[in-house]
């Protein structure tokens, strides 16, 4: 049974010094304030065709660092702005790069928290190839997308919850494929579900619409007549954009279950 708990893991930069096998220069590139000089040091870590333990360590901290709120957010690179021929495709080609490394750190490495940490800071609100990986590994990752939907996590942005439904309609999906390994038990996945279907009547506008779509993904045909409903009647009118989006919402969900 799923214990919605969580770890903190600090945001810290591991680069040991006595190993030998992470120089000097390569740990102060990793904590650079250029993110080039960062991208420089991961570029000599990640080529290798293997890497030590304590450099998997290094891998995984700097995806941590990089997604760290107060100091160089993801996919805001404010040091690549400036006279940086690269710009934001540089940066974020070195981050796609990055992420893939810490992927398969998590994959190959199921128990270690600290690299499904730097994986949750990134983005993950259409199904893409983390958020499959989030699937494979739910008993390591549902407690922390269940605590995210549930708004429990201090200062989490509102996207983000809406997001995290996302990730537990793929984990529920993922668990009812017989040919796929499963981590949950059934009553696990009774709460998974209990709250995507409880956020339909959430307060935030994106947390209700992503929730519409979650159901789209992971209902039955009894849910039809809820959305046909919903496409057909519901009154929020987005007045900025001169829309209804719930009922757009709901009218794709329908459609995905049909």
């Amino acid at each position: 049974m799923l214990k919605v708990l969580f770890f903190v893991v600090s945001l810290c930069v591991f680069v040991p010094s006595s190993s030998g096998e992470i120089s000097p220069q390569v740990g102060a590139k990793l904590k650079s304030h250029q993110w080039k000089e960062r991208a420089e040091a991961y570029n000599l870590l990640a080529g290798q065709k293997t890497q030590s333990p304590e450099e998997n360590a290094a891998l995984v901290a700097l995806l941590q660092l990089e997604d760290a709120p107060n100091s160089w957010p993801r996919r805001d690179p404010v040091d690549a702005r400036r006279n940086d021929d690269d710009g934001d495709d540089g940066y974020n080609a070195y981050i796609d790069s990055l992420v893939g490394k810490v992927m398969k750190i998590a994959d190959q490495e199921p128990q270690r928290p600290d690299a499904w940490a730097a994986l949750f800071g990134g983005g993950y609100g259409a199904p893409s190839a983390v958020t499959s990986l989030f699937a494979r590994h739910a008993d390591k990752t549902a407690p922390y997308f269940l605590t995210a939907a549930r708004g429990a996590f201090p200062g989490l942005p509102d996207s983000r919850r809406a997001d995290a439904l996302i990730v537990l309609a793929q984990i529920i999906n993922f668990e009812r494929d017989p040919a796929t390994s499963h981590h949950l038990v059934s009553a696990d996945l009774q709460l998974i579900e209990q709250t995507i279907r409880g956020m339909l009547t959430d307060r935030v506008v994106l947390v209700r619409m992503q929730a519409l779509t979650a159901v789209g993904m992971i209902g039955t045909a009894d849910d039809l007549a809820m959305l046909d409903q919903v496409a057909e009647a519901d009154p929020y009118y987005d007045t900025e954009h001169k829309f209804y989006p719930y009922r757009v919402m709901a009218h794709a969900a329908a459609k995905d279950l049909r």
